[in-house]
């Protein structure tokens, strides 16, 4: 039975990102003039406020940053997946990010452990969000 998660809001300024992640490839955005890289995506750097921005492709390494177990079902889509764990992890390019841990035991996990990046259908529209898992 497929998961009946919210579906994220596919709008012009991630159209490529999403189309690119459906093809198996995970982006963060490049600002062109200072060279920060960030996620989530922007129409502006957050650095400089440029807007020659580009996608640029992540190898998805990262390193666990911080985490919670999530024990109530905050929404009921994810009520099944009780507990699961939310953690911030930075990327090995850079830019930290949000995402869920898949096929770990919370009690195994510890800072900067290795991570490696997966992309998960989402939604109705099946729309590639990332959730990483124990390297």
């Amino acid at each position: 039975m497929q998961k009946q998660h919210p579906t994220p809001v596919v709008t012009p300024l991630v159209q490529e990102h999403v189309d690119r992640a459906r093809d198996g490839e995970f982006t963060v955005q490049r600002c062109e003039r200072d060279g920060a890289r960030f996620y989530p995506p922007s129409s502006n750097c957050p650095t400089c406020l440029g807007t020659d921005l580009s996608w640029q492709p992540v190898s998805g390494r990262a390193t666990l940053w911080s985490w919670i177990t999530i024990h109530q079902p905050y929404l009921k889509a994810f009520t099944d997946e009780i507990p699961y764990v939310v953690a911030y992890v930075e990327l090995e390019e850079g830019p930290y990010l949000m995402s869920t841990l898949i096929g770990v035991d919370p009690a195994d996990l510890r800072r900067d452990l290795p991570l490696q990046l997966a992309l998960e259908p989402y939604g109705a529209d099946d729309v590639p969000l990332p959730v990483f898992s124990p390297a």
